[in-house]
């Protein structure tokens, strides 16, 4: 699997960790919080400094990376985003 670094740009700026699944899931104290398909595991790290226009531009950044090859052209590597491809995103922070 491959993993992402983004980081928000500041002292304190927020980070993540993407990393490409095929599925992941979520359990805390044996139960099944959260599941998904193909698509992204996002580690998100978060401080009081950080405001919504912080929260968006992850948000967006997350959605857009390019992180598999293209669909029409499957041979053109790192082209095409998680919503390209209608995947989807587990966030954990």
């Amino acid at each position: 699997s491959s993993f992402f670094v983004v980081r928000q740009e500041g002292p304190a700026g927020m980070r993540v960790v993407l990393q490409r699944v095929t599925s992941a899931s979520v359990t805390v104290d044996g139960q099944l919080v959260s599941s998904i398909g193909p698509g992204i595991l996002a580690l998100l790290g978060i401080s009081h400094d950080d405001t919504n226009v912080d929260r968006d531009w992850m948000a967006n950044k997350m959605l857009r990376c390019r992180m598999w090859p293209d669909l029409k052209n499957p041979e053109k590597a790192w082209a095409s985003s998680v919503t390209d491809n209608a995947m989807e995103v587990l966030v954990v922070s």
